[in-house]
C-alpha cells in the first residue's frame, strides 16, 4: 500500500458510496492517483524496442531491396542500424515504426537530426 494513502476499506467505501457517506477528499485523491498513472501522462518512448526494431528490418527487406536509403549502397543486414526518419531532437516520435528505417551506421551517424533530403545534398551535392 502507498504511504501516499490512508487505509482504504474498499468494501466500506462502495457500500457507503452507494448510501452517499464517502470522504470526497479521498475520491479526490484517487483520482488524482490515477490520472497520474494514466497512459496520456507518460512520456512516448525515445528508443526503439527490440520488436519494433525487428520489424522495420522485416519491412526494410520486403520494401528496400536491400539498400540504404541514405545512400543508395547496398546493406548487409547484420551491419545496420536503427534510425528515426523525424530526429527525436527534432520532435520525431522515439519507438514508433512509422519513424524507423535501416541505414548504414556511418551514415546515421552522419545524419544526426538533418532531414533525408539534407543529408543526401551533404553526401551527394543534390
Amino acid at each position: 500500500m502507498s504511504k501516499a494513502f490512508k487505509y482504504i476499506n474498499f468494501n466500506e467505501f462502495y457500500v457507503g458510496s452507494f448510501l452517499r457517506k464517502y470522504d470526497p477528499a479521498v475520491v479526490n485523491h484517487i483520482v488524482e492517483y490515477v490520472d497520474s498513472i494514466s497512459p496520456a501522462s507518460r512520456s512516448k518512448p525515445k528508443a526503439f524496442s527490440t520488436l519494433t526494431k525487428s520489424l522495420i528490418k522485416h519491412n526494410f527487406l520486403v520494401g528496400n531491396h536491400n539498400f540504404c536509403p541514405l545512400c543508395d549502397g547496398l546493406i548487409y543486414l547484420d551491419s545496420t542500424e536503427s534510425d528515426h526518419l523525424i530526429a527525436k531532437t527534432i520532435g520525431g516520435q522515439g519507438g514508433g515504426l512509422d519513424n524507423g528505417q535501416l541505414v548504414h551506421p556511418l551514415y546515421n551517424r552522419l545524419k544526426s537530426d538533418l532531414s533525408l533530403e539534407e543529408i543526401r545534398a551533404d553526401l551527394f551535392g543534390e
